[in-house]
């Protein structure tokens, strides 16, 4: 794959891991005054935060591994974590992880689709444009759960559902891995 993506987004020669909504060192900069934050106890800090009447947030922003925020000591950052809510009008994440799906869908295999309940719009869309020849695996709470999403998802290709939730799929039954290695 040529297209180079930003941090916590897995690439292999074969395949990619992207988050689509959001990432514990992804982060906004808070751009709206919140008053004298100085020694003030996290949850203060957050309470300001959460009752802001308007809150102007940075672009997103990668953290890096060290200790620091990015931009220099005293910014305050909030995760960029998608809240979860119905529907979503827009991803978190990196622009070129979104650029690296839709650049060319025809390329595309395979798809792994983790904890998505389907009613997201923009998701939807994007993944409207894979190729008929596609092969997806929906893994959900439960079987049952991604059989229902996948009928809701109309979605070209043949899709199946894992027959549990990702913990179950990923490190009891390998079925996760042996998808994609399939």
């Amino acid at each position: 794959m040529s297209t180079q993506l930003a941090p916590n987004a897995f690439q292999h020669q074969h395949c990619s891991l992207i988050h689509c909504h959001g990432s514990l060192n992804w982060a906004y900069e808070v751009l709206s005054p919140l008053g004298d934050l100085v020694g003030k106890a996290a949850n203060e800090v957050c309470d300001r935060i959460v009752s802001a009447e308007q809150l102007e947030l940075g672009p997103l922003t990668m953290l890096s591994s060290n200790a620091n925020p990015p931009n220099g000591f005293g910014k305050l950052l909030v995760p960029a974590i998608a809240i979860p809510v119905e529907p979503k009008s827009e991803f978190v994440c990196p622009r070129e992880h979104i650029d690296a799906i839709a650049g060319d869908l025809s390329r595309i295999t395979k798809v792994v689709i983790v904890g998505w309940k389907g009613s997201e719009e923009s998701v939807r869309q994007l993944l409207l444009g894979l190729p008929t020849s596609v092969r997806g695996l929906v893994v959900s709470g439960s079987e049952e759960e991604s059989n229902r999403i996948i009928a809701d998802l109309k979605l070209p290709g043949t899709f199946v559902a894992a027959t549990g939730g990702f913990t179950r799929s990923l490190y009891l039954t390998n079925e996760i891995q042996q998808f994609v290695e399939s």
